[in-house]
């Protein structure tokens, strides 16, 4: 909910807003990603946070991470792409 709403704020323009709402996404990510390291789902997640956090380079070390665990996860390579355009 946090990631879909930062998203959201950021196309709307409330930078300030969404810049929160990834700061509660990377946590939330980096909470699950102790538990469960090789969650390909929490990877990406950590990734599109970081890109709305202005972590590019960091985005997509997150986003290869989740995709060494699944490499089919389309809008993971989406996202990928889309940062390093």
């Amino acid at each position: 909910a946090h990631l879909c709403l930062a998203e959201s704020l950021q196309r709307r323009g409330d930078v300030l807003a969404a810049r929160e709402h990834f700061a509660t996404v990377r946590e939330l990510s980096l909470h699950t990603l102790d538990e469960r390291p090789d969650s390909a789902e929490a990877w990406c997640r950590l990734g599109r946070a970081r890109r709305g956090l202005d972590q590019a380079e960091r985005a997509v070390e997150a986003f290869d991470e989740a995709l060494r665990h699944d490499p089919r996860l389309g809008h993971c390579i989406r996202a990928r792409i889309e940062t390093l355009l």
